[in-house]
């Protein structure tokens, strides 16, 4: 990633031995593209559900992806 030029290193102010990774405007450019793609993707998947299918298929994803919360 940093090669591409999507993220930077950079010294911790805090603490120099660590190094504190952030997304660069080309990074958050790509990120928000890539948001955008998977919004569209999931809305021509569930196309065909009904919002009341959409809500049940949301929730029981929520279970499975996050047992217990």
């Amino acid at each position: 990633l940093q090669d591409a030029g999507l993220v930077a290193r950079r010294p911790d102010p805090g603490d120099r031995r660590v190094n504190v990774v952030e997304a660069t405007d080309a990074g958050r450019a790509v990120a928000a593209r890539a948001r955008e793609a998977a919004l569209a993707a999931e809305e021509r998947e569930h196309a065909a559900l009904s919002l009341d299918e959409r809500e049940l298929l949301t929730g029981l994803l929520r279970r499975i992806a996050f047992p217990g919360a």
